[in-house]
């Protein structure tokens, strides 16, 4: 059974990542809107991105980065 502070810390946890990764797409929204060219949306889009998942690797360790999640399960023996 979880407890109320957990539940809250869940959630402010959720909330947290929603916004987080809300942020590349409202970003896109803007420079679509302000007729931005192609090249920079996409070059901003991807160092956007790489920021978001360099974040999450630096906070959570490599379990969370993409080459993290693989890795172990190709070491184990």
């Amino acid at each position: 059974m979880l407890t109320l502070p957990t539940t809250v810390g869940l959630i402010w946890l959720i909330l947290s990542f929603i916004c987080l990764f809300a942020i590349p797409f409202v970003v896109l929204v803007y420079m679509i809107k302000r007729k931005y060219l192609w090249f920079k949306v996409i070059l901003i889009q991807a160092l956007i991105w790489i920021l978001i998942f360099a974040f999450v690797h630096v906070v959570f360790g490599s379990f969370w980065f993409f080459i993290g999640i693989i890795g172990p399960t190709l070491t184990m023996g």
